[in-house]
């Protein structure tokens, strides 16, 4: 959750997640959707994710 409320950092990548974490992709993303975290794609085709509240279902998934 700290990571996603980072004023630096809207959006984190999945490998980043889930390695500070340590779980599995599926169980990051379990957890994530229970926080209230949304999935976009960042550059780069990369997974990336952010908190509903600071970056809204409205707003394109696709991310710089």
């Amino acid at each position: 959750m700290r990571m996603l409320q980072d004023s630096k950092h809207d959006i984190r990548t999945l490998d980043m997640l889930k390695h500070v974490t340590g779980t599995s992709a599926d169980e990051c993303r379990r957890l994530l959707i229970e926080i209230g975290a949304r999935g976009v794609v960042m550059s780069g085709d990369r997974e990336g994710w952010a908190l509903i509240e600071r970056y809204p279902l409205d707003t394109d998934p696709d991310a710089d």
